[in-house]
């Protein structure tokens, strides 16, 4: 073995020591059986030390009374549920405390309770004064209240009654005791309640008569104010109304011909029937014969013959006969008018008054129904109070209250508290649980080697220490660049809003700013031992950093058999690098997370990555980057391909990413040659994975550069 390998091997036993629980609580272990055994002499000395207390019980059960009469009343449909906890809050009632106080031998039992509880160790701290609680009712009462206990089974109807005592015969005959009282009360409270119940019904029952009798008097006196029978409906009869309507009928018709004769005789159009009578016909036809006659004569004779004037003579004496004997026609077809409008006012009258009438003995009929609806229903109330009535004597003769005794209190013969089993199991929980406890808040990490404190053992220094982040929700360790941890879009995503994340990369870029970057050293590869180092999220992270600084950045994957960046940040499949290589041309791409950066992808898989990143090819391509401010390449791990190893002598420098505990030292002072001796520049390591203890607090990189035992310089074998 040569020297660089004992080296190696030296600083195997200087790794960080990753302790875990069982070797913490090992570690511990006087601190542990310490902590354990004094807890231990607590529980022990406590049980000894508490009160010794019996609690005696007894229960109840509600139950649901059947009534004598058949029919269920409220009381015994509706739900018991408010009964029994009713019941619970009786029992424990002051008013029937005192009530048990009150019976023969209840403050004797308490005098002796008082005098066994002044015999228990606890007493000495907590003095009681017998004498004064024997002549204190108030006191009393509150004794009994403090330990007496009440509650329902479940959801069922039984109510279980507990006495907690230090004297074992208290606890029983004071549970009985207060069963009985309980018992008794509930039995003078039914019957209370059934005798007030009687004297209401008697007394509501009296005034439903009283006010029966009134009623029915002004019901008979009513009708017969308004002359109606028990069972007449409608004084008025439908044949009367309709008898009074006909004659309406026929005066207003009457009316109408007398009316239409007038009007005809007074236009002068006298129709036949009119006109239908000896004298008016004879004279009409006389003037048509002296017309006739008349124009006979002027035609023969001439208009001045005395026998044409006669003619007239006679013509004029016919005419005025027939207008007087019109005119006696006219004044008989006004008086008929003025005799049928007389009839059709009087028949409207009569109709009237008996449509009144009518009126009138309806809505006496219609008051007299409802003062008999009114009667009827005081007749219906009054036969319910009697039978009401009935069923509350015939209950109060066999009355039993809804409470029922199921069990009086057995003599307790064992403590309820403390029990010693489930006492000292939970007190070896608790000294159990203490132990561990102060052994793991007591424990203080040894450092074993100076990784533990943040240093590395080559001249190589750190240029920055990533902070180790965690899920709040899951509890898992999710840190940056760790895909399967942390998804890559994420980590860099917690830049904006995880600042110790972000000052980390700030030092880490203001550190290779000094140290060249961007100008000598402009073309970077980020490598690592194994996956899983956070190595590309440090190069996104830089680049994004140099991209706000102004600085044009080309970022190129090189992981060519195993290619994420596409698929972690979403960006759309192209040839990419392996595309190049292959002889296409160079698709650059550009990502909505990162605006600004130019990213050549790996593209497709490749297992022949490392003929093809050895080739001309990809040296022509860094030659024609020489646009870009900043070219960063993130290159496979190195453990698993020589890829690494090939593109470090063809960039300026190497940013080596480190896990915190992981790779082990060896294996990492394994590949930091091999670069070495490839003529890669490693200009710094970047601490990746770095918990909370390693850093002081999470997110503030600190460079130590410390000198190695040994120097490894490129050609040491």
């Amino acid at each position: 073995m040569d020297a660089t390998a004992e080296n190696r091997a030296d600083l195997l036993n200087d790794e960080p020591a990753r302790v875990s629980i069982l070797g913490r609580l090992w570690q511990q272990r006087l601190v542990i059986a310490l902590v354990f055994g004094a807890t231990l002499f607590v529980v022990i000395g406590v049980l000894y030390c508490l009160p010794v207390s019996y609690v005696a019980d007894g229960s109840l059960i509600v139950a649901d009374r059947e009534p004598v009469s058949g029919t269920a009343g409220p009381a015994t449909t509706e739900s018991r549920t408010g009964d029994v906890q009713s019941g619970v809050l009786l029992i424990r009632s002051p008013r029937l405390l005192r009530l048990l106080l009150a019976r023969p031998g209840a403050r004797e039992l308490i005098a002796t309770e008082c005098g066994a509880f002044a015999r228990q160790i606890v007493s000495r701290f907590r003095p009681i004064d017998c004498a004064q609680l024997a002549g204190d009712p108030e006191a009393q009462l509150r004794w009994v209240q403090s330990r007496f206990s009440a509650s329902q089974v479940g959801q069922s109807r039984v109510i279980t009654v507990g006495y907690r005592s230090p004297n074992p015969n208290v606890a029983q005959a004071m549970v009985n005791a207060l069963l009985q009282q309980f018992l008794e009360d509930e039995r003078a409270k039914m019957r209370r309640s059934h005798d007030e119940a009687i004297v209401w019904v008697r007394q509501t029952l009296s005034q439903v008569d009283a006010e029966l009798q009134r009623d029915a008097a002004k019901l008979d006196a009513f009708r017969e104010q308004h002359g109606l029978m028990p069972t007449t409906t409608n004084p008025l009869a439908a044949e009367r109304l309709t008898q009074a309507s006909q004659q309406l009928a026929e005066a207003e018709a009457a009316q109408a011909e007398a009316e239409q004769r007038f009007q005809q005789v007074r236009t002068g159009r006298v129709t036949r029937q009119a006109a239908d009578t000896r004298a008016i016909a004879d004279l009409r036809q006389q003037l048509t014969q002296a017309s006739a006659l008349g124009a006979s004569a002027a035609q023969r004779y001439g208009s001045q013959n005395p026998m044409l004037l006669a003619y007239r003579r006679q013509e004029a004496d016919i005419a005025g006969r027939l207008a007087a004997e019109t005119s006696r026609v006219s004044e008989t077809a006004r008086r008929d008018l003025d005799a049928a409008k007389s009839r059709v006012e009087n028949a409207t009258r009569e109709l009237n008054s008996r449509l009144q009438a009518a009126k009138e003995a309806s809505a006496a009929a219609t008051k007299a129904g409802a003062m008999q609806h009114e009667l009827d229903v005081k007749r219906s109330s009054s036969l319910d109070l009697t039978q009401r009535l009935g069923q509350l004597e015939t209950e109060r003769r066999v009355l039993e209250p809804g409470v029922e005794l199921m069990n009086l209190a057995e003599l307790p013969v064992r403590p309820s508290f403390p029990r010693r089993t489930p006492f000292l199991l939970s007190g070896l929980s608790v000294a159990t649980v203490l132990a561990f406890g102060a052994g793991l808040l007591t424990y203080r990490p040894r450092p074993s080697g100076p990784l533990a404190l943040g240093r590395t053992y080559t001249r190589i220094p750190i240029l920055a220490q990533v902070p180790e982040m965690r899920l709040r929700r899951t509890g898992k360790k999710e840190v940056a660049g760790r895909k399967r941890e942390f998804p890559l879009a994420a980590a860099l995503s917690l830049l904006d809003t995880y600042p110790p994340l972000l000052e980390a990369i700030r030092i880490l870029h203001a550190r290779l700013v000094l140290g060249g970057f961007g100008g000598r050293l402009r073309t970077l590869l980020i490598a690592s031992e194994m996956a899983g180092e956070g190595k590309s999220f440090i190069t996104m992270a830089l680049a994004r950093m140099a991209n706000a600084s102004g600085r044009r950045v080309l970022v190129i994957e090189t992981s060519l058999r195993e290619p994420c960046l596409g698929d972690a940040m979403h960006a759309p499949e192209t040839n990419g690098l392996a595309g190049y290589l292959r002889g296409g041309p160079v698709e650059l791409v550009h990502l909505d997370a990162m605006p600004g950066v130019d990213f050549l992808l790996a593209g497709s898989r490749m297992p022949d990555s490392t003929e093809l990143l050895s080739g001309p090819r990809f040296r022509d391509l860094l030659d024609s980057t020489r646009g870009y401010d900043l070219v960063l390449i993130d290159s496979a791990p190195v453990s698993d391909l020589m890829d690494g190893a090939l593109l470090a002598p063809v960039v300026d420098g190497v940013v080596f990413c480190l896990r915190a505990g992981r790779p082990p030292v060896s294996q990492a002072l394994n590949t930091l040659p091999d670069i070495q001796r490839s003529n890669g520049n490693v200009v710094g390591l970047a601490l990746t994975f770095v918990p909370d203890r390693r850093t002081g607090r999470p997110g503030v990189a600190h460079t130590r550069q410390v000198q190695a035992r040994r120097e490894l310089q490129p050609g040491h074998a």
